[in-house]
């Protein structure tokens, strides 16, 4: 959760100054984006800002960056917008660019201005009946690459299907966009579209009937991206040099 973003920007501003005074170069995790290691607490419906972790006076700083709503120890949030999670399961998935992950199960709270406006169980992981699992990136990339594996590839290898491609899972388990990434940077031509939608069609076509289980991150739609790097070698065997 990130509600000090929703701040508007004076505020905002006026926080980043005041977290630049009271931390030291030392503190974990300070950014100017806003990822701080605060205390919240839902009190009577309704979400405050209680504290920062490892910080010895954070009294202080709430009421210099919040002077019209600081009252005894806490902030009342009245800036967000937005929803919380709280596990109540073990990790489906996370991002590590970005530090956030989803579970199994949460919690999901809704807010308005700070106010709760609903709060539910929600099940992140939907295993289908005749559903491909999604809890292992390797049988996710070897299903899609054993049928890969079908196609005429004497002929494709020739037109110049050889390449690295990104095929993406999308929100209802089902085979989305598949993006043909060239090896050279140069100008592309009329040839080279026409090689990509000749080599994406055939892909298509053979994983279209193709049904993963369904994954949702904190309750949305979550699309997955899964990366190949083909190559059909004078052998006539095709390898996959995948990105895990």
């Amino acid at each position: 959760m990130r509600p000090l973003d929703k701040l508007d920007s004076v505020t905002q501003k006026l926080y980043y100054q005041n977290l630049k005074r009271y931390f030291t170069l030392n503190a974990y995790p300070v950014s100017i984006w806003g990822y701080y290691p605060a205390y919240w607490q839902l009190i009577d419906n309704k979400l405050f800002l209680v504290g920062i972790k490892g910080v010895s006076n954070v009294d202080s700083i709430l009421q210099a960056t919040f002077p019209k709503h600081y009252d005894n120890g806490k902030v009342f949030a009245y800036w967000f917008s937005s929803f919380l999670t709280i596990p109540k399961g073990k990790i489906l998935k996370k991002d590590v660019y970005s530090y956030t992950r989803t579970y199994f199960r949460e919690e999901l709270f809704k807010f308005e201005n700070g106010k709760l406006h609903s709060r539910k169980i929600i099940r992140n992981y939907i295993d289908l009946k005749n559903g491909i699992t999604r809890l292992n990136y390797e049988i996710i990339s070897d299903s899609i690459f054993n049928r890969i594996k079908r196609l005429n590839w004497k002929i494709l290898s020739d037109s110049g299907c050889d390449c690295t491609y990104s095929i993406n899972i999308n929100e209802a388990g089902k085979i989305g966009t598949i993006t043909y990434w060239k090896s050279t940077p140069e100008k592309e031509n009329d040839t080279d579209s026409l090689v990509q939608d000749f080599c994406i069609t055939k892909f298509k076509e053979r994983l279209r009937s193709m049904q993963f289980d369904i994954i949702k991150w904190n309750g949305q739609p979550y699309k997955e991206d899964i990366y190949f790097h083909i190559f059909y070698t004078v052998d006539n065997e095709l390898l996959n040099w995948s990105y895990h």
